[in-house]
């Protein structure tokens, strides 16, 4: 019988810290699931940020950007404005990734 008990006993310490454990995790799994929503919204707004800065320099450079024969500083104007449209949808993906995919593995994980 008092074997028993300490038996009991250690299985209801080991329990204890099983559910201390969990609750940790389920914290931890809570707050990765937070960081993946606000890391969204950060690049769905640098995303919207670069593509109205896109927007910007198209419309103001308009005519030089669609000269082939113009000047090299147009040349690395119509790679700039190249460029920042590319990594503006880069980022609206990540924001999309972070925002659907990793927020929502989270909540699957948290609620197994």
């Amino acid at each position: 019988n008092a074997e028993m008990n300490k038996i009991r006993s250690q299985f209801e310490d080991h329990l204890e810290c099983l559910d201390t454990r969990l609750e940790n995790q389920k914290t931890e799994i809570s707050d990765i699931q937070d960081y993946f929503k606000r890391r969204a919204d950060i690049e769905r707004k640098y995303s919207k940020d670069l593509e109205a800065l896109n927007k910007h320099m198209t419309n103001k450079h308009r005519e030089n950007l669609q000269n082939k024969e113009a000047a090299s500083s147009t040349a690395i104007l119509r790679e700039l404005v190249k460029e920042t449209r590319k990594t503006g949808r880069n980022h609206a993906v990540v924001g999309e990734i972070f925002g659907t995919e990793m927020s929502g593995r989270c909540g699957t994980i948290s609620s197994d």
